[in-house]
């Protein structure tokens, strides 16, 4: 795998944790500003990775993967050791909340999510085409082969970015005024159908068999848009 120079800075950031961690230690005066420059330091290299990959394009899905994680222990290093030389329980209190934010989901979470990647999609059309007598007038499921609750879904999500899931539940008509109108109605149209479809008949008649799950091909989308600063990690 060749390393790009966004992917060079994020590790160098991950270096620098051990480094915060033991100047902070240091039986010195001046150590708390020495490891608050280490930290500038790190949030630089921060920017800068971003800043070069979008300009010059060096996107990598290992790159957009392990940024956000860099990020949440150089973050979470950090807060565990202002608590620790200020052990208030407001200071605590921040550090939990900045740490482990919530995740807030209508209902129970129990409502499914059928999702396909691309490339499945496209096997499902070349089967048809090279099955033409078995497909011709009919019509078929392409999707995952299997569905996804919504609460599966943001707990994996949580943990591809170094969390573990804090999740809670809400009653829809007090979820939606958490979110904007848009996504409240796409939302809806989601949870409302809550599929979960069967893809028997693609694999008998399509030999149909896809390579992703509902979260792979999610986590693509996910890698993908991170790579490009669309979403933040």
């Amino acid at each position: 795998m060749k390393l790009t120079i966004p992917t060079m800075l994020t590790l160098a950031r991950i270096v620098m944790i051990p480094v915060l961690v033991v100047v902070f230690y240091l039986p010195y005066a001046w150590t708390s500003f020495a490891a608050a420059a280490v930290f500038g330091l790190a949030a630089i290299t921060d920017w800068l990775d971003g800043w070069i990959a979008r300009r010059y394009g060096q996107f990598s899905a290992f790159g957009a993967f392990l940024d956000p994680v860099a990020d949440k222990l150089m973050v979470a290093t950090a807060l565990f050791l202002i608590v620790q030389g200020h052990p208030t329980a407001w200071m605590a209190l921040w550090a939990a909340v900045i740490v482990g934010r919530e995740i807030a989901l209508p209902n129970l979470g129990r409502e499914t999510l059928h999702h396909v990647h691309a490339d499945d999609v496209a096997q499902a059309f070349m089967g048809a085409m090279a099955n033409w007598s078995g497909a011709r007038g009919e019509s078929f499921h392409v999707v995952s082969g299997a569905a996804v609750t919504l609460g599966g879904y943001a707990e994996a999500v949580s943990r591809w970015f170094g969390h573990e899931p804090r999740v809670r539940f809400l009653p829809w008509e007090e979820w939606r005024k958490t979110v904007s109108e848009k996504e409240a109605g796409i939302t809806w149209d989601h949870i409302a159908r809550s599929p979960s479809c069967s893809i028997r008949k693609a694999e008998r008649l399509l030999d149909y068999q896809p390579r992703y799950s509902s979260l792979e091909a999610v986590r693509e989308s996910v890698l993908w848009l991170l790579a490009r600063g669309m979403i933040q990690g």
